[in-house]
């Protein structure tokens, strides 16, 4: 692991070092992403972003490869035998919790 420095300039600003940026693909059309997690944040870099108008056609394209996949009887008993069994699961330990 290689430990690279930068220091923020007046408005806060720091600069990915070259070596980083290479190695993580990241361009001047890169998206980052921040977390704040305890005395630090991580950035991470998201090459593939989904804007809002694209979600509809992806939900779209998802309910035609699925259209289907649950219809019928036999998927719809075990659909029923699926929930008993997850409400006896649930009641159980619920039972165990008093």
């Amino acid at each position: 692991m290689k430990i690279l420095l930068s220091q923020p300039n007046a408005k806060g600003q720091i600069v990915i070092p070259h070596a980083i940026r290479k190695k993580l693909n990241i361009t001047p059309d890169s998206h980052l992403t921040m977390i704040v997690r305890d005395k630090g944040f991580y950035v991470y870099p998201v090459h593939t972003v989904i804007h809002e108008a694209q979600l509809e056609n992806f939900y779209s394209q998802i309910l035609k490869k699925t259209k289907g996949s649950w219809s019928g009887e036999a998927n719809e008993q075990l659909d029923k035998k699926k929930r008993k069994e997850l409400e006896l699961a649930s009641s159980k330990k619920r039972k165990k919790a008093w």
